[in-house]
């Protein structure tokens, strides 16, 4: 299976740049969470409408197997970033990291486009935690967040990945996320008042912004 040149990165009509995203199904901590009733996974929306469709999952399952060769996934992302001419990119608009290697790769990435910011969310923990352990240096260009598994819950100003410093996102629904406010350390996503589009928003980008909240049916 050869996955062409056009058909690498993904194109999310909610976000204002370019993707990179594999089938939700091959999300190894989210399979798990997907069976835990009142986590963020239970109702994936990778799982549903566009990303049903045949097309999108064969591509979705090239892009996962080209993503596998590690020299070749680097050389080609680097190239197809670059060619955008876009200041912004995010990995896994749908799915997740498959691996230390290609977490790794992506931080090589980051480091050969210091005009891009890349934002990376993602549930596996132990992947990052690995990261921290090995004292792997992040970029500045490359945001994580790491999600919390839960709905109607966040990780506080003193968990472990905050205190790596690392960024994080949570996600509430409607009546709790309207119950709160905005404060130093949380973003309220606007995309629900703004036809599920960024727009000009650009919170999931900056590093500054610790937690960003998200609001879900």
């Amino acid at each position: 299976m050869r996955l062409k040149l056009h058909n690498t990165l993904t194109r999310n009509s909610k976000l204002p740049c370019n993707s990179f995203g594999i089938p939700a199904s091959y999300c190894k901590t989210g399979s798990i969470l997907a069976k835990v009733k009142g986590s963020i996974c239970e109702k994936c929306y990778g799982k549903k409408g566009n990303y049903l469709y045949p097309s999108y999952q064969e591509l979705g399952i090239e892009r996962k197997e080209f993503a596998e060769d590690i020299e070749k996934f680097i050389e080609r992302m680097v190239f197809l970033i670059e060619c955008e001419s876009n200041n912004y990119f995010r990995w896994f608009d749908n799915g997740d990291l498959q691996s230390y290697k290609q977490l790794k790769a992506i931080i090589v990435i980051a480091e050969k486009l210091p005009s891009v910011t890349f934002w990376l969310t993602t549930k596996e923990y132990e992947l990052i935690k690995r990261l921290m352990k090995d004292n792997i240096k992040i970029p500045k260009n490359l945001i994580i967040r790491v999600s919390h598994p839960m709905i109607d819950q966040q990780f506080n100003e003193n968990s472990f990945f905050i205190k790596q410093g690392l960024n994080v996102s949570s996600a509430y629904k409607k009546e709790k996320f309207e119950s709160i406010k905005n404060n130093k350390y949380s973003f309220y996503c606007p995309s629900t008042k703004q036809g599920n589009k960024c727009l000009t928003c650009r919170a999931c980008w900056d590093s500054k912004i610790k937690n960003i909240i998200y609001k879900v049916k």
